[in-house]
């Protein structure tokens, strides 16, 4: 059975850097840090090619490190997640 993480696979989450991305892969010792696909940058701009970033393996950053600050609705940056993965 596949647990569902905090942030699902698919999902739309803001970063701390202001990015958005994609879940890609949960990360299960850390559910709050999982591998995520950044598709638009702080100003809303398309990254091309989007970027893949494993925020646990930033951990270690501390305070600096990115973090996600919380989900996005698709229908509110105009994305279909899905199309990402």
């Amino acid at each position: 059975a596949q647990l569902v993480g905090v942030y699902p696979v698919g999902n739309l989450v803001r970063l701390t850097t202001g990015e958005i991305a994609v879940v890609v892969r949960a990360h299960a010792p850390d559910p709050f840090r999982p591998h995520v696909r950044v598709v638009l940058d702080h100003h809303g701009a398309k990254v091309t090619p989007p970027t893949d970033v494993n925020l646990w393996e930033l951990a270690d950053q501390g305070a600096l490190a990115p973090g996600i600050t919380g989900p996005v609705a698709p229908a509110d940056v105009g994305i279909d997640p899905l199309s990402l993965l």
